[in-house]
């Protein structure tokens, strides 16, 4: 179902509590995914939550976030949209402005391998 607008580039505000710091992780491209799978373990409720005001869901963020870039000495590990869709699934068919995340990752530039 539908659920929110999308904010303007660089608008997005978070919540300054521990319910959101999914989503305040995924808003930076600068987060690794090994933080993004700790964050969710130790805050495994918040990923079914949407953000308050633009009612946006970790993945919704993530979606439309740059990916990712590995440093040369970090090992291999599953990337951020795998966790997030990993934790909570029905995210993936909820829409936002009229788009599922995998709209969003699209219009972000992302690639398929970066999305699946």
């Amino acid at each position: 179902g539908e659920v929110g607008s999308i904010p303007k580039e660089g608008t997005l505000v978070m919540p300054k509590n521990y319910d959101f710091m999914v989503h305040a992780a995924v808003s930076n491209s600068d987060t690794p995914p090994q933080i993004v799978h700790l964050l969710l373990e130790l805050y495994n409720g918040s990923i079914q939550m949407p953000l308050p005001q633009t009612n946006m869901y970790a993945l919704h963020i993530g979606a439309s976030t740059t990916t990712y870039t590995p440093r040369e000495f970090e090992l291999p590990y599953i990337n951020t949209m795998d966790l997030l869709v990993r934790a909570f699934p029905e995210a993936a068919k909820i829409r936002c402005n009229g788009k599922l995340p995998l709209h969003m990752g699209i219009e972000a530039g992302k690639t398929w391998p970066q999305l699946k």
